[in-house]
C-alpha cells in the first residue's frame, strides 16, 4: 500500500481503465450484481447520469475487457481473466474504505497527462 492506502496495482488499473467517477460507479454497480445482467435503463436508475453517457462508459468497459453485451443495450461484469476480477475487487475495496482517495487516483491521470501536454508547447527562453 502507499501512503494514501491504495496499492500500486489498484492505481494502475486505474489508470489503465477508470477514466471518470461515472465509469467506476457503473463499474461497481455490475460487479455487486455479480453474474447479472444490467440494462441501460436499469443502470441508469441506479447511476442517474445520462443513458447516452452510460452506454458509451459500457462500451469502454466492454473494449477493456471488464464487461460483455449479453444482448443489445444489456450488459453483465465479466472480466477476460481472474487478474482482472481481482483487481476490480481490490477496487470496490479501496473505494469503499478511501473513496476520496481512489477519486483522486482517476482524476490525477487526467491533471498529469494535460500538464504534460502543457509542457510539450512551453517555451523556453534563451540563455
Amino acid at each position: 500500500m502507499n501512503e494514501e492506502g491504495i496499492s500500486a496495482e489498484v492505481c494502475d488499473f486505474i489508470h489503465s481503465h477508470i477514466h471518470s467517477l461515472e465509469q467506476l460507479e457503473i463499474l461497481l454497480f455490475l460487479h455487486w450484481k455479480s453474474d447479472e445482467t444490467a440494462s441501460v435503463p436499469e443502470i441508469f436508475s441506479r447511476i442517474q447520469s445520462s443513458q447516452a453517457s452510460i452506454l458509451e462508459r459500457l462500451k469502454q468497459l466492454k473494449d477493456g475487457g471488464l464487461v460483455e453485451e449479453t444482448s443489445p443495450g444489456a450488459f453483465r461484469f465479466h472480466p477476460k481473466n481472474d487478474s482482472m476480477r481481482k483487481l476490480v475487487q481490490l477496487l470496490d475495496s479501496s473505494y469503499r474504505e478511501r473513496r476520496v482517495k481512489v477519486i483522486e487516483t482517476i482524476y490525477t491521470v487526467k491533471q498529469d497527462s494535460m500538464q504534460s501536454f502543457a509542457e510539450a508547447f512551453r517555451f523556453k527562453k534563451k540563455e
